[in-house]
């Protein structure tokens, strides 16, 4: 069974003008697995993946990074970067 890098269980992203980009976003990395976001625009991909980067802050739900659930401090660890996979494995 292939380990789980990383998971978002619940992700929400609110702004601060009230609009939702992200409602109950919920899917898990394992190693050496390949996954896509597609999506019409203004569907939420860049905002999921700002927060899968560090860049923004989810407004609800939990980041579990290799077992350890780090929501909260998951935009200060987190470096920016065009490629998480290097940083993640």
């Amino acid at each position: 069974m292939k380990e789980t890098i990383l998971e978002l269980q619940n992700i929400t992203k609110v702004y601060h003008n009230g609009v939702v980009a992200n409602r109950n976003i919920s899917i898990s990395f394992k190693k050496g697995e390949i996954h896509s976001i597609v999506g019409e625009n203004g569907a939420g991909k860049s905002t999921l993946m700002k927060i899968i980067y560090g860049i923004e802050s989810p407004s609800d739900g939990q980041i579990i990074h290799k077992g350890e659930n780090s929501a909260a401090r998951w935009k200060r660890s987190r470096p920016v970067s065009a490629w998480c996979t290097s940083t993640l494995c």
